[in-house]
């Protein structure tokens, strides 16, 4: 059950567990659990409060997965347990659950208030069942409780603190009172907290704007199931937001497809914008998305005949190089002061990659600063969605044109085995090669390529 030595008490706080987890008990005397005290502690099962506990500390026993049970003292003025759940003496309160605690929870009837950090860290939770009577769930009480699938808020639920729900990416919330007010904090940053928000009692505009995409998840789904379920002022809200943020709901509707297919319907989703969607789609395998682009494609815009794929291909071979309108799917470039391009980003997906040597009628003479490299991306939102495949990159060969690579062009390139560096070449800036430890350089005998290699210790092959 663990000994003295194992607890850091000060002032009759316990402020730290040091032991090796298991059953234990924590000493008489001791009138409070820390914030954080048990944090961590993984091969913890149970615990033991004295009588003379009167308060448990935010995240207390937060990463103590395997503990699915904290017992009350029978004599404890402030606490009773009920299963995996710690409640107020008079079983009002919520004050704390076993983050051990796996599949629903069901809170008990009488129960009115789930208070601060009551759940927060509960990761294998992954449904809460609320009696109509419960009046608020206090800060963070909810907070990465990842593993949440779906929650209803019972009409009596009149109050949301602060980041209740941070952290949790809750794919469903359904809101029942309509006076309930919400504000941003409520989701966490960015409103991340759910993905789809169904409140059909609330006024559209009184939702923060970190969440309506959420709310319009849920509405499109109501729309679906329920056509008539919104006032018709309130779906003109909706509607009207839709129409005017489209393009911020690309992400959402790949991820919801009722959304998706809203955005078909009212034709929201443009020619152009329709194969960077399916790109996407297919990246992040989301089957469902993608096959309705495709159908939504050959609806809406017709599909590629042979004759028209024949031609783009003929251009392709004449020309040497891809279509302008293709390559900026690929690569972002910009003119240098002799008129010729600068490779400035690669935002592919190959892991062999050949850079093209003319974009129209320019040829491409220098590859940018981090343009194939895992440094932060000012220009665009490259970053997030490219790191990863950029750190795969395994062969990269530069066109005969190249005349400058710039610092940090493959700086993090982990994976990068082959680059082939023209004698065209004739400057590299510093660290364009870092953090690169597979790479070798293929070049030409006496190259610039060459002679930098050596000074910087590379592996290179020259012919």
């Amino acid at each position: 059950m663990g000994s003295n030595s194992d607890f850091v008490i000060e002032n009759g706080v316990l402020t730290k567990y040091t032991g090796p987890g298991g059953e234990v008990a924590i000493p008489a005397g001791v009138t409070e659990i820390g914030e954080r005290a048990f944090e961590g502690c993984a091969a913890l099962t149970e615990v033991v409060l004295p009588q003379t506990v009167r308060r448990i500390g935010p995240w207390a026993f937060y990463q103590c997965v395997h503990l699915t049970r904290i017992v009350c003292h029978e004599k404890s003025r402030s606490f009773r347990t009920e299963g995996p759940l710690v409640l107020s003496k008079r079983g009002a309160a919520v004050k704390c659950c076993a983050p051990g605690m796996t599949g629903v929870c069901e809170i008990p009837e009488g129960v009115h208030k789930i208070d601060a950090y009551a759940f927060a860290g509960c990761f294998q939770l992954t449904g809460l069942r609320l009696p109509e009577g419960v009046l608020s769930l206090e800060e963070e009480a909810l907070a990465a409780c990842t593993g949440l699938k779906e929650l209803t808020l019972p009409e009596s639920v009149a109050f949301l603190g602060p980041n209740v729900f941070a952290d949790c990416g809750l794919p469903r919330l359904n809101i029942r009172n309509a006076n309930l007010f919400l504000d941003g904090s409520v989701f966490g940053p960015q409103g991340a907290g759910v993905r789809c928000l169904v409140a059909e009692k609330l006024s559209f505009k009184s939702l923060p704007a970190s969440v309506k995409p959420a709310a319009v998840c849920g509405f499109t789904e109501r729309r679906e199931e329920a056509p008539d379920s919104y006032d018709p002022a309130e779906q003109a809200a909706y509607e009207a937001y839709i129409k005017n943020q489209r393009r911020r709901l690309f992400r959402p509707a790949l991820e919801h497809l009722p959304l998706l297919r809203y955005l078909m319907e009212k034709h929201l989703i443009s020619k152009d914008e329709r194969p960077n969607l399916l790109e996407e789609a297919v990246r992040e395998n989301m089957v469902e998305a993608s096959a309705l682009l495709l159908e939504y494609q050959n609806r809406a815009f017709g599909a590629e005949t042979p004759e028209t794929m024949l031609k783009r291909d003929m251009r392709a071979l004449e020309t040497g190089s891809l279509p302008v309108g293709e390559l900026r799917k690929i690569w972002s470039y910009r003119k240098r002061e002799d008129g010729t391009w600068m490779i400035t980003s690669y935002k592919g997906w190959d892991q062999i990659v050949q850079v093209p040597a003319k974009i129209g009628r320019s040829v491409v003479t220098a590859i940018g600063e981090n343009a194939f490299g895992t440094a932060w991306e000012t220009e665009s939102r490259l970053y997030e969605e490219y790191r990863r495949t950029r750190e795969r990159l395994v062969q990269v060969e530069l066109p005969e044109t190249i005349q400058v690579i710039h610092s940090q062009a493959f700086d993090g390139c982990f994976s990068l085995e082959r680059l082939i560096v023209p004698g065209s070449v004739t400057e590299i800036g510093k660290w364009a090669f870092d953090d690169c430890p597979k790479l070798t350089i293929y070049t030409t005998a006496g190259s610039y390529a060459e002679q930098y290699a050596k000074e910087h210790n590379i592996r290179f092959e020259a012919e």
